[in-house]
């Protein structure tokens, strides 16, 4: 059995992600200040969330309770790091 074709949105979405970083619009920087701007939202919405109890939930948590990157993305992060090198 082999992989699906991708669809065209996915092939977009890809070629769209290649150029972003092809021209480092994506940096540390740009990353931080999202994040940043992400923790503000959620502290100005604070009043309207549930409380979940007994559950020690949390945001950014700096990737310490991160899943697995399953192969296929580690295949594709591959491809990308390749291509950039060419």
């Amino acid at each position: 059995m082999g992989m699906a074709t991708e669809s065209r949105m996915i092939e977009r979405a890809r070629e769209k992600l290649t150029q972003l970083l092809e021209r480092q619009e994506i940096t540390n920087d740009a990353l931080n200040r999202m994040k940043e701007k992400t923790r503000e939202v959620l502290a100005n919405n604070q009043i309207d969330r549930t409380e979940v109890p007994g559950k020690g939930l949390a945001l950014f948590d700096s990737n310490q309770n991160s899943a697995p990157v399953s192969q296929k993305v580690k295949n594709l992060m591959e491809q990308l790091l390749n291509a950039q090198r060419h």
